[in-house]
């Protein structure tokens, strides 16, 4: 998960756009909040991932076990269930229910109409005359929110982020399967398949919607439609911010601007990255962004099913793809969506900053001070103990009653917390034992920000031992120690944060420019007088946007949103961009096969069963 206040501008501006062409009576002003709410609620699913705590219960067990020889007989494999759940039925497991119920908090505090809609200003969150894109505008009934939460709130799948997705060949040979390869457009095989299932999902969506308005839609009804075109939007967005595209294009301008030198010439190739941030706002001479760049222009290369190569990578600079999830990238997604709430909470009180509560999850939750000071002291097993104590005590409920009371939280966020915190509770109670006892969902969690915060901190300090080496710039390790910047992965690909430099507003401004102009495309058509008979040829529509590099000419979309960053000019209105995609409405005229195959196609199954594929149950 990025910076959630990015995606956030992203549906800020489209519905500015949208406003231009749909009038009030259509779409009120205060529905556009369940826009961003499916946007939202698609990024912070990523906390519940059960395939993730899936593939963790094997070790669990077996750490649980050495533990004592008495383990088994003490129930570790009921624990192992309680806390990671099993892929049969619903049941997700303690673990990623708690992270889910700390999430679902967090949602309805942002979205709730008593929430930070309406606490902002007096939390000091909204200042005079302007508020952040985060808090929306217009609030949400809390009973819509959480209603909501329950249709649209689910887990993580790759598909919805364009994230490179797993894969059950063995990694050294990964690329023998079709969806890693390039395919004709340059993109790499799984973003076609993805591309497909965004295809059908807005062509599902085309025509519930407009067969709803045709016999008199529902206020609900529109909300929810309204939720599931921003969760569309989302991957759309994450094309921009997920992958190498925008370092391709400061490539080619590169390479364009120094025509005799040659990428084929070692020495040529590393002048060729000294000047690659030629023609950006950034500092051309920075080691750390060159050397960022140019391995986005790299592909990963695997030595086992577990080990990133130490001396070599692929050259991608023809290939679309996305940065992928390792141990790692777990640890820097989930340490820089903290932080980036941490720096929210900066602005608080000192009496209402939940960074000082005596509750000790939510401190190591909310400050990386906290979890450092944690890490110098060695004393995990004593916070969690702490934990466990607080919790028996009846802490947690006590300190969200008292959050309540003093406005820091809305009614429905405190019902979730005080929901998460009694599951986590009886969970630990359950299973501490005379013989054994093994930790709850909130000491796990504790563990897991220590590893996180381990691995941010060793990954900063290799940053800083390659930024004091000019020669790291053109290093062609996969991995090259510092585990932020490892050749394919989430953390070094991602432009959705504001620390993700370099090709940052490139990235937000190509991502607006689509995403508005995919979300007004869908509205235009819905609240048009076109026949249910008749839909958008999502195929080409998403094909225009989503491609690779367009050539160095003027005519593109792409190039005039570029050369608009450069400029410092403010984002062009979608229909002012010179480039339109043409299509012709597909129906009975038109094409009627690919229509309905696009109405009905089952590539979100698919891809939904690939990725469950790699779930296992507990014997």
């Amino acid at each position: 998960m990025g910076d959630i206040s990015t995606h956030a501008e992203i549906t800020e501006f489209s519905v500015a756009e949208a406003k231009r062409f749909i009038s009030t009576t259509d779409i009120p002003d205060s529905d556009y909040t369940f826009l961003e709410l499916g946007n939202f609620l698609t990024d912070v699913s990523q906390f519940r991932d059960p395939p993730a705590f899936h593939r963790a219960r094997d070790r669990a067990r077996a750490e649980a076990q050495s533990q004592s020889m008495f383990a088994g007989m003490a129930g570790a494999d009921n624990w192992v269930r309680d806390v990671f759940g099993r892929r049969a039925g619903p049941v997700n497991g303690g673990l990623a229910d708690l992270m889910a119920g700390l999430m679902q908090a967090f949602t309805q505090l942002l979205f709730d109409n008593d929430g930070l809609p309406l606490l902002g200003s007096a939390l000091g969150l909204i200042g005079t005359g302007t508020r952040p894109a985060l808090i929306p505008a217009h609030g949400i009934p809390p009973a819509e929110v959480s209603a909501a939460i329950s249709a649209h709130y689910t887990q993580y799948f790759p598909h919805e982020h364009l994230d490179f997705p797993p894969t059950h060949r063995p990694l050294p040979t990964h690329r023998t399967d079709r969806i890693f390869q390039r395919q004709s457009r340059g993109l790499i095989g799984y973003l076609e398949w993805f591309t497909q299932y965004l295809s059908e999902d807005l062509s599902k969506l085309e025509l519930e919607w407009a067969t709803a308005r045709a016999r008199g839609i529902t206020a609900t009804e529109r909300k929810d439609f309204l939720i599931r075109l921003g969760h569309l939007s989302h991957p759309i967005e994450d094309y921009f911010f997920h992958a190498n595209l925008l370092d391709l294009y400061q490539w080619r301008d590169v390479l364009a601007a120094n025509s005799s030198l040659s990428p084929s010439v070692p020495a040529e190739l590393n002048t060729l990255i000294d000047r690659s941030l030629t023609g950006t706002s950034l500092a051309p001479t920075s080691v750390p962004l060159r050397r960022i760049l140019a391995r986005r222009l790299r592909y990963p290369v695997w030595t086992s099913n577990t080990a990133l190569s130490t001396s070599t990578s692929e050259d991608a600079s023809d290939l679309v793809f996305t940065g992928g999830f390792g141990d790692a990238d777990v640890s820097h997604t989930l340490g820089g969506a903290l932080e980036a709430i941490e720096g929210k909470l900066a602005v608080l009180p000192s009496a209402l900053d939940p960074r000082r509560s005596r509750l000790v999850l939510i401190r190591m939750l909310l400050s990386a001070s906290e979890r450092q000071a944690m890490i110098s002291a060695g004393n995990l097993d004593a916070v969690r103990a702490t934990h466990l104590a607080q919790l028996r005590a009846g802490d947690y409920p006590t300190e969200i009653t008292r959050w309540e009371s003093s406005g820091l939280i809305c009614t429905h966020a405190a019902a979730r917390l005080r929901t998460a915190f009694a599951g986590d509770r009886t969970i630990s109670e359950r299973h501490s034992g005379t013989f054994v006892t093994f930790p709850g969902p909130g000491a796990i969690l504790l563990t897991m920000l220590e590893q996180v915060q381990r691995e941010r901190d060793a990954s900063a300090a290799a940053k800083a031992r390659l930024n004091g080496r000019s020669a790291s710039i053109y290093g062609q390790a996969t991995n090259n120690t510092a585990s932020a910047e490892h050749i394919g992965t989430h953390s070094l690909m991602s432009k959705d944060s504001s620390r993700s430099e370099p090709m940052r507003p490139e990235a937000v401004a190509f991502a607006k420019h689509a995403a508005a102009s995919i979300i007004t495309t869908m509205l235009r058509r819905i609240y048009s007088p076109a026949p249910v008979t008749e839909g958008v040829d999502w195929d080409s529509v998403l094909r225009f946007y989503l491609r690779q590099v367009a050539p160095s000419v003027s005519g593109p979309w792409e190039n005039e949103v570029l050369d608009g960053v450069r400029r410092g000019a403010a984002q062009a209105r979608v229909d002012a961009v010179h480039q339109q995609p043409a299509f012709s409405l597909l129906g009975p005229a038109l094409d009627p096969a690919k229509l309905a195959a696009r109405r009905v196609g089952a590539t979100r199954a698919a891809l939904e069963a690939y990725y469950r594929s790699f779930e296992t149950d507990p014997p």
